[in-house]
């Protein structure tokens, strides 16, 4: 009987250090924003979520976010502390260009650059307030900004996609890709496009290369460029989609033989 009663006890223990545990992650809060393409910026999520491999997860690196895994875990993993202490973290009415975006949190609102009304909690509130805004507020353009949000491999792709915000809808965008020197970007113009995002899948991108990419665009007389950096990887990892560890044999490079032969060529 002391058995069963010592035994039941042991598992009570587990059960409580278990649900400890969990709780202890759900309290950690990431503030990196370079997460929020993701979803992942202010909410709760653990350390290797929110700092991941910045060999696999670049786009969590740079811009307004750390520039290293260690800044990361540093300054904007917050363990033990659950979002809503932070201020970027609150939730209220979001307005982007006369359209109400209700329940959006602050700092999320901003990267996007909208306008952040923290005091309203009511939806209708903050319908009436996007819809009418207050003179001198709102009005983003006499400000124009554009903040590139993203700047990613994709996964088992030769490619990078852009995505990026603005504060106000100009007509268009154009898109060019740079490549650094010790003289500062070499940059040529790959597009001009009418949206927010832009997939680079040119022949002419080199594995384990990095490279700069800018957003130009004018408004109302005013001209804004946004800049961030991207690598593409290696190439071991062309067309694999898997998260797990593969291995490598000398049977895997065959595909690969004619474009290895050419990059090398172009390298030189």
């Amino acid at each position: 009987m002391k058995k069963r009663i010592s035994s039941l006890v042991l598992a009570l223990v587990s059960i409580f250090l278990a649900a400890a545990v969990v709780q202890a992650a759900d309290e950690d809060c990431c503030l990196n924003p370079n997460a929020n393409a993701d979803d992942l910026y202010c909410f709760q999520n653990s350390e290797e979520s929110c700092c991941p491999d910045p060999q696999r997860y670049p786009h969590y690196y740079g811009g307004s976010g750390p520039t290293t895994q260690g800044q990361c875990i540093q300054d904007f993993y917050k363990a033990g502390s659950s979002c809503s202490a932070y201020p970027e973290c609150t939730v209220g009415c979001c307005c982007a260009s006369k359209q109400t975006l209700f329940g959006m949190k602050k700092g999320q609102c901003e990267l996007r650059l909208y306008t952040f009304y923290e005091d309203i909690t009511d939806e209708e509130q903050c319908s009436e307030q996007c819809s009418n805004p207050p003179p001198g507020e709102g009005d983003a353009c006499d400000n124009f900004r554009i903040v590139i949000g993203e700047a990613s491999p994709i996964k088992g792709q030769k490619a990078i996609n852009l995505k990026w915000s603005a504060s106000c809808e100009p007509g268009s965008y154009e898109v060019s890709r740079c490549v650094l020197s010790s003289t500062g970007p070499l940059c040529q113009i790959l597009e001009v496009v009418q949206q927010n995002e832009y997939l680079d899948n040119s022949t002419e991108l080199l594995w384990d290369k990095s490279y700069q990419y800018q957003v130009k665009a004018s408004h109302g007389g005013v001209t804004a460029t946004a800049a961030r950096n991207a690598t593409l990887g290696n190439l071991e990892c062309w067309n694999v989609q898997t998260e797990d560890n593969f291995c490598l044999y000398p049977a895997h490079y065959f595909p690969f033989y004619d474009h290895v032969a050419l990059e090398a060529n172009r390298r030189h």
